[in-house]
């Protein structure tokens, strides 16, 4: 994905991608963006109407 995509997923979503764990981005055609960023919405919506999951995220 172009690192303008990626970069963008990061700010839009700290929470979800740290860059610690993507060194590299992701890595996947540009595609993959909306697809991404949708899954990682539906995720935060997610996460906000379930307590149980305050501690939650993406390893």
């Amino acid at each position: 994905m172009y690192h303008e995509k990626t970069e963008k997923l990061f700010r839009e979503f700290p929470d979800l991608f740290q860059r610690e764990q993507l060194i590299n981005g992701f890595e996947c055609q540009d595609g993959w963006f909306e697809l991404t960023r949708t899954l990682a919405r539906r995720i935060r919506e997610y996460q906000v109407h379930c307590s149980a999951l305050n501690n939650f995220e993406i390893v």
